[in-house]
């Protein structure tokens, strides 16, 4: 009877130890997952962010590549990507292709609270809004408030869809992201189409939706994929994406919808897993 109870004890033990293991493991995998899906949301910004800068350095093409008697000239749009604080280059200026445009933060750049530093770099094949045009944008010791940027993205102008707007693949390569001893890194192959406010030269009433899919590796070393649900919604006159949502995969094949809103010029959005909803604050 003893060695029976002496067993049974055992084996309870040897279950609240599993049990333990278990709930921490799970815990630890939870963890893992919601890094990919912070990190997924930074992402998404910092995405669009340099799409946004070079569309509305471009806008109606005269904006940047404007062409004045005396020959080149580089018009003054600084105060849209940094309150006039970034310095802009363009190379060659004269009226040959490519160009290669180089925007400036210099040792640090803030504006509407968010700090840039370091160099984006962008070689145009033609003007922007040309069928055809590719754009290659790279980095150079370039910060988003804390986040070091680096990478290569290649946009590309397939001139407009049946509803008339503007159409660019954008594809971007071993993307990295990293701040204070972390970093995640990401490939994607996205669609942006140029919903509103193309054919004016007022920035404030762009607004651009994505498509398409994103693989990554984690801060945490752990593989995650997106997959753009519905499309993403950016306007430029918000400082978040404003709707939309992405669906975030774990290496443990734990799903979590990503739901930027419906619309609203906020900071919010909601990360809804195995039923539960939760929102959470936005941030770049």
């Amino acid at each position: 009877m003893k060695k029976t109870l002496y067993l049974l004890a055992i084996l309870i033990t040897m279950i609240s130890i599993t049990m333990s293991s278990c709930k921490k493991d799970s815990k630890e995998n939870d963890a893992q997952d919601l890094t990919s899906v912070e990190e997924s949301t930074i992402a998404s910004e910092t995405y669009f962010e340099t799409f946004t800068d070079l569309s509305t350095l471009s806008a109606e093409n005269d904006g940047l590549f404007g062409v004045s008697g005396s020959g080149f000239e580089i018009k003054n749009v600084a105060a849209a990507i940094g309150n006039s604080c970034a310095i802009i280059g363009i190379s060659p200026q004269n009226n040959t292709w490519p160009k290669t445009l180089t925007v400036d933060f210099g040792d640090g750049c803030t504006y509407e609270n968010v700090t840039r530093k370091g160099k984006v770099i962008a070689v145009f094949t033609d003007r922007f809004k040309n069928p055809q045009a590719k754009i290659t944008v790279t980095f150079d010791n370039f910060y988003v408030n804390n986040h070091k940027i680096e990478g290569t993205k290649v946009i590309t102008n397939k001139g407009k869809n049946e509803a008339g707007n503007y159409n660019f693949t954008v594809e971007v390569s071993k993307l990295k992201i990293s701040t204070t001893g972390k970093a995640f890194s990401l490939s994607s192959l996205n669609n942006i189409e140029w919903k509103e406010g193309s054919e004016t030269r007022t920035p404030g009433d762009d607004v651009f939706s994505i498509t398409g899919t994103a693989e990554g590796t984690n801060s945490k070393g752990k593989a995650f994929s997106i997959t753009i649900v519905k499309p993403l919604i950016k306007k430029v006159a918000c400082k978040f994406i404003v709707a939309g949502s992405s669906a975030i995969t774990s290496d443990s094949g734990t799903t979590y919808t990503l739901d930027f809103g419906s619309g609203q010029c906020d900071d919010k959005a909601t990360v809804t897993v195995a039923g539960e909803t939760k929102e959470i604050t936005l941030h770049k």
